[in-house]
């Protein structure tokens, strides 16, 4: 056996897989796979008996490759992507002929959480954000979010973002690897293509380019329970090449969800995705209250910690904001002052405004301090409250490289915002009787974009 699987993994008689391939636990290869060298099958994956996965491929938990699923060589799956195979399914109604073929090419990624619908293709070296949906095909290069997934970028090889328009005719080089891109009409190539990419050389280039950015030396805080915001900073933080001290995790919670209900966060429950994710990258962790300013102190002082970052966070008091030299941003999922507080999207609905993230210098306020940048967020026919709170989520963690790297290279000027007082918690009637206003702000918000 030329390759590693573990003892509770399945893989069924007649699966073809290659050299130095590594099945994790409790994963299903079924008969008649297709599995190339070097590819990594995290925990709980499966693999049907006609799905096709390339070389060098790195698949992450709990994901399903279904029949008629193709990843060619170098495809990056985060964990619980979603693949099916068919756009109309019946529990009754039996339509195993009626697969359509889903086409992941070369070198793509797709983020934790995203949606494959089936019958599209995914371009050479794409990039889906987390939980995003995919309904459509997808061009090469193209950095792709929300419901359902737009462009609102390119990515190059190496899997940074390229500055360079999303249409028309210009050129731009990928600041690690020196790799120069042209576009043209809208569709973006790799001029003098090197074939033989050497990423070890790389990423000794990408270190010295964090090196080069190593001005802001980031503590993020987050939460030691699985949580989408708290994973999805600290990992972009780091990818994007941005200097992180430490990521402060804090513990045991109780804390109020959008609909009032008390939750409380099981003192057994670990964020095992982020401490992983340190762990592997050699990022300090650490288990500690927000507020125990004393203990966040030493780790600040002895990391050499200047700016926080906030993935998740209940209110964070004035002793440990004084600690960070250059203080601590927050993305709001709204605008301040109007939405300040809980609720940000049914305030926003209240006050018919357009959906934005604001991003700004936490004070002892909630939700004040000075500000850094507003980005509008995209409203679509099809949306519900729903989708819109999950796109209002996934543009947090686009902003989050334009913030860093504009307060690197001092582009923002951090006005005092003006927030007279915060908004009062809404109850449930009050959320209910807003809701039915909601069709009526998304059709003046659309107009308005119009």
């Amino acid at each position: 056996m030329n390759y590693q699987i573990h003892e509770t993994a399945i893989v069924d008689d007649g699966a073809q897989i290659g050299l130095d391939t590594r099945i994790w636990q409790w994963t299903h290869v079924c008969s008649g796979a297709k599995i190339g060298s070097n590819v990594s099958l995290g925990q709980n994956v499966f693999v049907g008996k006609k799905a096709v996965i390339g070389n060098s491929c790195k698949i992450q938990n709990n994901v399903s490759i279904y029949d008629n699923v193709h990843l060619e060589d170098g495809v990056f799956c985060g964990p619980s992507v979603v693949f099916t195979n068919v756009r109309n399914p019946r529990s009754l109604v039996n339509r195993k002929d009626e697969y359509e073929d889903t086409l992941v090419k070369k070198g793509a990624s797709l983020g934790a959480n995203s949606t494959i619908i089936c019958g599209t293709t995914i371009g050479e070296y794409a990039f889906i954000g987390a939980g995003a949906v995919v309904n459509q095909n997808v061009p090469a290069f193209a950095l792709m979010v929300g419901i359902p997934a737009k462009q609102i970028g390119w990515m190059s090889v190496y899997g940074q973002r390229l500055n360079i328009p999303i249409s028309g005719n210009a050129q731009t080089v990928c600041e690690y690897t020196r790799q120069k891109y042209k576009l043209k009409d809208g569709i973006l190539s790799m001029e003098d293509i090197n074939e033989d990419i050497n990423f070890s050389d790389m990423d000794l280039e990408h270190q010295k380019s964090k090196d080069n950015i190593s001005r802001i030396k980031i503590g993020i805080f987050g939460y030691d329970f699985p949580h989408f915001k708290t994973n999805s900073i600290v990992k972009d933080t780091f990818n994007n090449g941005f200097s992180i001290g430490a990521v402060f995790l804090a513990p045991k919670i109780n804390f109020s969800d959008n609909n009032n209900n008390v939750i409380s966060s099981n003192e057994n429950t670990k964020n095992t995705e982020i401490r992983e994710f340190c762990n592997e990258n050699n990022i300090p962790f650490f288990l500690v209250d927000h507020n125990e300013s004393s203990t966040i102190k030493n780790i600040v002082n002895s990391h050499r910690i200047n700016i926080g970052l906030i993935g998740g966070a209940l209110i964070i008091n004035l002793a440990t904001i004084e600690l960070f030299k250059l203080g601590i941003i927050n993305y709001h999922p709204g605008r301040i002052p109007e939405t300040s507080g809980l609720h940000s999207i049914y305030r926003t609905i209240q006050h018919g405004i357009q959906p934005c993230i604001t991003a700004h210098l936490i004070d002892e306020k909630v939700d004040a301090g000075l500000f850094i940048y507003e980005s509008i967020v995209d409203v679509f026919k099809e949306d519900t409250i729903e989708t819109v709170k999950n796109r209002v989520l996934c543009d947090q963690i686009e902003l989050n490289y334009l913030v860093l790297k504009g307060i690197e290279n001092g582009e923002f000027t951090f006005p005092k915002i003006i927030r007279p007082k915060k908004n009062n918690r809404l109850s449930n009637d009050e959320k209910k009787e807003i809701s039915r206003g909601f069709d009526n702000w998304k059709n003046l918000i659309i107009n308005h974009d119009n």
